[in-house]
């Protein structure tokens, strides 16, 4: 009989291989601060398993990817991750650009955001954004 406690090594995870999801979550845990891990679990990494959000939410953790490893543009990126976060929190399209801009509940969503995944690095205000959709 072997005894798996006592080999030497990790024990290999059964039944999971990794898919694109997997990668992204992965590169974006190693720069992300570790102390946030639970809320990206709680407000993000679990909605994966609901159909109608894993599209928009592996496009807004690819934006993340992007800001961490290109900050040239920052128009660029953080027009892109607001458009991203704005499709994740409404995956139907019920809300406009211009209502978007206007919902302060999305601005905080945006500000948590930078707070999970960037430790509020360079986070952008509601006027910033604002101006930034002109």
């Amino acid at each position: 009989m072997k005894w798996e406690i006592f080999s030497i090594g990790k024990a290999k995870k059964k039944g999971h291989e990794k898919d694109a999801m997997d990668l992204v979550i992965e590169e974006i845990e190693k720069f992300a601060p570790r102390k946030y891990r639970p809320d990206r679990d709680l407000y993000y990494y679990n909605y994966r398993s609901i159909g109608s959000y894993l599209k928009p939410l592996m496009t807004l953790l690819e934006a993340v990817v992007e800001w961490n490893q290109f900050d040239h543009d920052r128009e660029e990126l953080l027009h892109r991750l607001f458009v991203a976060l704005k499709d994740f929190y409404d995956p139907r399209g019920r809300l406009s650009m211009s209502e978007a801009l206007e919902d302060m509940a999305l601005m905080r969503k945006l500000a948590d955001l930078f707070l999970f995944f960037f430790n509020g690095r360079e986070a952008p205000v509601a006027g910033e954004i604002r101006e930034l959709f002109g």
